[in-house]
C-alpha cells in the first residue's frame, strides 16, 4: 500500500472516530461548565457549573483580588470611582441622547432601533426577490445547496450553504454552515438560527 493511500485511511478513520467520540461525548456542554467557552458578553456566565461548587459566582472585580488576602486592590477601588464618575456622567447625557436616538430612528418600523435598510453601506435586501415566508420544516438539512441572502454590518450579501459542520477540530464550529458568497474566494461560517430568519433578522432563504 503507498503511503498517500495510507494518509487518506489514516484521515478517514480518524474522522470517523473523532465524530463517533462526539456523539458519545458533549465537549462543547464540558467546556461551558468549566468556564473555558465563555462568550464576549458574559451570556452564558450561568453555564458554569464546577464539581464540588454548586454556589460558584463571579464577577469582574474578583480577577483583581489579592490572591492570598481575597482583598480588593487599589486598582480596583479605583476603578469602582471611575466607574462610579462615568455612570454620573452618562446620566447627565441621557437626554441627549434619548432625543438623538429618535432623530436617527425616525420613520423606522423597528421599535428596537436596530440597524434599518437606510443605514447600511452595502447591498440592501431586493424586496422583490421571493424568499420562504418561515424556515422550512426540513431544517436544516433542507439548507445543503440552497441559496441565502445574509445580513452583515454593511448590507445583504448573497451565497449558497455549502455543508454543515459536525466534525470539526475547533468545537464552535460544529452545528454551523458553510457558507460559499460571490464576492469571496473563500467559506465563511454562520450559525444560521432559526430565530434570526426573516428580512428583519440576518438571514433569508430564497425560494428555489
Amino acid at each position: 500500500m503507498s503511503a498517500s493511500r495510507k494518509r487518506i485511511i489514516m484521515a478517514h478513520w480518524y474522522a470517523a472516530g473523532y465524530e463517533r467520540a462526539c456523539a458519545k461525548f458533549n465537549f462543547e456542554e464540558v467546556f461551558y461548565r468549566t468556564g473555558s467557552n465563555l462568550s464576549a458578553d458574559g451570556s452564558s456566565d450561568d453555564r458554569i457549573a464546577l464539581q464540588g461548587l454548586s454556589d460558584f459566582s463571579f464577577s469582574l472585580d474578583d480577577a483583581n483580588r489579592d490572591p492570598k488576602t481575597g482583598e480588593q486592590t487599589a486598582t480596583v477601588q479605583t476603578t469602582e470611582t471611575a466607574r462610579t464618575a462615568a455612570a454620573i456622567a452618562d446620566d447627565s447625557c441621557d437626554e441627549a441622547n434619548d432625543l438623538e436616538e429618535m432623530s436617527a430612528n425616525e420613520g423606522s418600523d423597528d421599535p428596537g432601533g436596530a440597524t434599518t435598510d437606510e443605514e447600511l453601506e452595502g447591498p440592501d435586501l431586493d424586496q422583490s426577490v421571493e424568499i420562504e415566508a418561515e424556515v422550512p420544516a426540513e431544517y436544516p438539512s433542507c439548507l445543503i445547496g440552497r441559496t441565502i441572502q445574509h445580513r452583515y454590518d454593511d448590507g445583504w450579501y448573497t451565497g449558497v450553504v455549502q455543508r454543515q459542520i459536525t466534525v470539526s477540530t475547533t468545537a464552535r464550529r460544529n452545528g454551523k454552515f458553510a457558507c460559499k458568497f460571490e464576492d469571496s474566494s473563500n467559506e465563511i461560517d454562520h450559525a444560521l438560527l432559526e430565530g434570526d430568519y426573516g428580512r428583519d433578522g440576518h438571514w433569508v432563504l430564497l425560494k428555489k
